[in-house]
């Protein structure tokens, strides 16, 4: 008996993953490159500003958001957005190949200054390739560059731009070690 709950318990999330990739395929019009995976609850707007490269994952409730019109998201091939992370990209976002965004991140591109009702004020932000930015990092509103080759640690809160081939640990963004790395 248990045998058929988990079989008719697979078979629905099947379903409903089919029915997810449907709609974000063609219903929402987003331009995006062979072999996704679409999971379930993505919530995004402007969408026909969203372009991803092939073999992407959008994991169970991601969030790409943007509050203003001329915002874009680009993402290149082996991009992965984990379950719950945000991509605010009303500056502009523009993410280079094999980057992956662990679960509860949150990358910000713009801000309101000091009056929460004010018009957003955004900024561009490049993610180069090889990037890992890990669980609940947070890249806040300022930084504009992200260089290749380059971890940022669980829990670590960006506020200026990284170089290429770094660490980035620690609540403040503290440099943990430069180093040449080889991704395969």
């Amino acid at each position: 008996m248990l045998g058929i709950y988990i079989f008719f318990t697979g078979l629905l999330r099947f379903t409903k993953l089919l029915w997810a990739k449907f709609i974000f395929l063609h219903v929402f019009n987003i331009s995006i490159g062979k072999n996704p995976y679409i999971g379930l609850k993505i919530r995004a707007n402007h969408y026909n500003a969203i372009t991803l490269g092939d073999n992407c994952v959008i994991s169970d409730n991601a969030r790409m958001w943007c509050e203003l019109p001329t915002g874009y998201l680009t993402a290149g091939d082996n991009f992965q957005l984990n379950r719950s992370a945000l991509v605010d990209f009303t500056g502009g976002v523009t993410i280079g190949n094999n980057v992956l965004i662990s679960e509860g991140a949150v990358i910000y591109t713009h801000s309101h200054g000091y009056d929460p009702h004010s018009k957003p004020i955004g900024n561009e932000l490049i993610i180069e390739d090889n990037v890992w930015i890990g669980h609940s990092a947070i890249i806040l509103q300022g930084v504009t560059r992200i260089g290749k080759n380059t971890i940022i640690g669980a829990g670590s809160v960006v506020s200026k731009n990284i170089e290429d081939n770094c660490v980035y640990v620690n609540q403040n963004g503290r440099l943990l070690q430069r180093k040449d790395f080889t991704f395969s």
